[in-house]
């Protein structure tokens, strides 16, 4: 099992760290216009993807020197106010992100075991919390490009659709969901 944990409470600014304390991936967001552009690279600079989170229409990353829809990458579960997403690997091996109990759970959709999870921070005022952290199964290291990115897009996603919520803005992701 691999582990990463995030040097803020951020899946849009933070460093990944491994149990040893060495970086492994570095996240920055840049706040352009109207947009904001998230990069995920390596630490050693290589980077991974670069998602443009856009308020007012579809969001977009570029990967491998491809520009797509986020929606292409992260496919919606057609079912009625689900927030599961599901991606493939590069062999065509379909995953799906799912919510439970705030925390985000990765799945191989063709063996039903989970493979990679994303925990939140577990602090609050008054407590020293542990940093967030996503565990990746040792079935799927050899991918965990792709599962860190996936996940923390996912997270992203997940906060910017609480935050709609609560500020009692649900009619708006009924016109438009990230």
């Amino acid at each position: 099992m691999s582990t990463l944990f995030l040097s803020r409470d951020s899946p849009t600014n933070s460093k990944l760290t491994d149990l040893d304390g060495s970086t492994v991936y570095v996240v920055k967001t840049k706040h352009k216009w109207k947009d904001e552009v998230t990069g995920i690279s390596r630490a050693d600079g290589e980077e991974l993807v670069s998602v443009t989170w856009k308020p007012f229409s579809d969001e977009m990353f570029t990967m491998n020197c491809k520009t797509a829809p986020l929606a292409d990458l992260l496919q919606r579960d057609n079912k009625l106010g689900s927030s599961n997403r599901f991606f493939n690997n590069a062999a065509g091996q379909r995953f799906q992100w799912k919510i439970l109990n705030g925390h985000l759970y990765c799945v191989d959709e063709t063996t039903g075991l989970s493979v990679a999870a994303y925990y939140r921070s577990g602090g609050g005022i008054f407590s020293k919390g542990k940093s967030a952290y996503i565990d990746i199964s040792e079935q799927v290291t050899d991918e965990q490009d792709l599962f860190v990115v996936t996940c923390l897009m996912m997270e992203n996603i997940n906060r910017y659709r609480k935050a709609i919520m609560y500020s009692g803005g649900g009619w708006y992701l009924a016109i438009k969901s990230p």
